[in-house]
């Protein structure tokens, strides 16, 4: 097998991928995909270049910071390692037993039909993380009214806490229309939130529709890196 160059997007991704779960099968291709502990977020990326094998890593942080010893290492894949090379220096990485890796699903979760659609900018984003920071909040909140979308922050377990709102600008909502008597809100671990590569955002969700249930999750998509997010909604006592 050539040698592979993982490139500087692709370890960018990964090291998203390493704060959402340490530990990880990459699997032959271009598509991956990993899971948060007790499966509140699900992470899916598309790499530039396709990933030459299955490889389980258990420490992806320490993969990665393997690859930094280097400026420009290759890797190849033995039969029990990876070997990360460049001139004559060598390191050889040991694969992980598949057992030590928490199983992603490769179920898809629908966006089919959303009820809700707007972007989320970059500017948006780093204010909230900002404030939830400064006024330790730790619940997102997404309430749609209408043709209103403002997102909130606040600290879940404390009703008197702070609280943390703004409005996203009409021109970036994209459903409902003005029109729509639509109503919903969906709630957030900060913590979760705080897993999102910089960036801005396509953030979609569903109503309780005909039969009652909607999506309990959001799905977040990057808008010009090729990541996709769900995260799943937070039960709020008294809502």
């Amino acid at each position: 097998m050539a040698a592979f160059v993982v490139s500087e997007k692709t370890q960018k991704i990964l090291k998203n991928f390493a704060g959402i779960s340490n530990s990880i099968k990459l699997v032959a291709g271009t598509s991956q995909r990993t899971i948060a502990k007790g499966k509140s977020v699900l992470a899916l990326a598309e790499l530039p270049e396709a990933w030459p094998q299955d490889t389980c890593i258990y420490d992806l942080n320490r993969f990665l910071g393997t690859l930094s010893i280097y400026k420009s290492p290759t890797v190849t894949f033995d039969t029990e390692h990876m070997v990360i090379r460049e001139g004559q220096s060598r390191v050889g990485y040991r694969y992980s037993d598949p057992s030590t890796i928490q199983p992603t699903p490769s179920k898809k979760l629908s966006t089919d039909n959303p009820s809700a659609k707007f972007t989320l900018s970059e500017v948006m984003l780093e204010q909230l993380s900002r404030a939830c920071a400064q006024l330790s909040l730790d619940a997102v909140s997404i309430a749609v009214d209408g043709h209103k979308v403002t997102v909130g922050a606040a600290d879940a377990k404390n009703p008197a806490s702070h609280t943390y709102s703004i409005d996203v600008p009409d021109t970036d909502i994209v459903l409902p229309t003005s029109t729509s008597d639509y109503t919903r809100e969906l709630t957030f671990s900060t913590e979760h939130l705080a897993m999102l590569l910089t960036g801005a955002y396509e953030v979609t969700m569903a109503g309780t529709g005909e039969t009652g249930k909607g999506w309990n999750y959001g799905c977040f998509a990057h808008k010009t890196e090729p990541v996709f997010y769900y995260i799943v909604a937070q039960a709020v006592p008294g809502k």
